[in-house]
């Protein structure tokens, strides 16, 4: 059986400056481009945020997040007040919003939710098929052990990634449904108070969410390849 998975090219890593969000006309032009172009360069807003987390009397405890080395450690401090103001807004309800879009508009993701098969015991560290409530569960507290820079949390987006490439045999997941999740997740993450007022805010979780696609989409790449490669084994075995 030959897993036909299209792989996509398109990148979301940071490239391009956001435009500014002065007026509503800009904000809304920035929610038409994909999440690669609304991620602004880290080096030289790095230098710029450095200079800034000096000015005042105080200066900032050095914090950072492994996964995203581009932020300052000023961003990092917006990135986690921000976070910890989400959670008393009922986070879950806007990550459930995440993945009740990507159900709507994509067919693959809609019948892995469906099939609401549990994750078995041996596993249970990877993401099988499950309902949008148990997915919103677990992708809350993975965001908030990222944020908390907690070790390990690159190897586990990998390996989540790794397993929903089940999903790619019987409903056609694929890469696209990373990279629209990431889309969704940045339009609903970025439009809330808090955030869009700020840039620097912005930017620190544009790169968080362009990161967490990117390390599971190279999860699931590594292991549709490994599968492609048993299976082309297996098959000119038995010839």
């Amino acid at each position: 059986m030959y897993l036909n998975i299209q792989r996509i090219s398109r990148s979301l890593s940071p490239r391009k400056y956001l435009k500014s969000r002065s007026n509503s006309e800009d904000i809304e032009s920035n929610r038409k481009l994909p999440l690669s172009a609304r991620c602004p360069k880290g080096q030289e807003n790095n230098q710029r945020n450095e200079r800034i987390s000096r000015v005042g009397s105080v200066k900032l405890p050095k914090t950072k997040i492994d996964i995203c080395p581009s932020l300052s450690n000023y961003q990092v401090h917006l990135l986690k007040n921000s976070w910890a103001n989400l959670q008393n807004k009922n986070i879950n309800k806007d990550i459930s919003g995440c993945f009740q879009v990507l159900e709507r508009i994509s067919s693959a993701a809609s019948k892995s939710f469906n099939s609401a098969l549990k994750t078995s015991e041996t596993d249970a560290k990877l993401w099988q098929p499950q309902i949008i409530i148990d997915h919103t569960s677990a992708f809350n507290k993975l965001l908030g052990r990222i944020i908390s820079n907690e070790n390990g949390v690159d190897e586990e987006l990998r390996r989540l990634g790794a397993a929903h490439v089940n999903l790619s045999e019987k409903y056609g997941l694929g890469v696209h449904e990373f990279e629209k999740f990431g889309e969704i997740m940045a339009d609903r993450f970025l439009s809330k108070d808090g955030i869009r007022q700020n840039n620097e805010v912005t930017h620190a979780w544009c790169v968080l969410v362009s990161t967490i696609v990117d390390y599971m989409k190279a999860g699931f790449e590594s292991e549709l390849r490994l599968r492609r490669r048993r299976y082309s084994i297996s098959f000119t075995g038995e010839v």
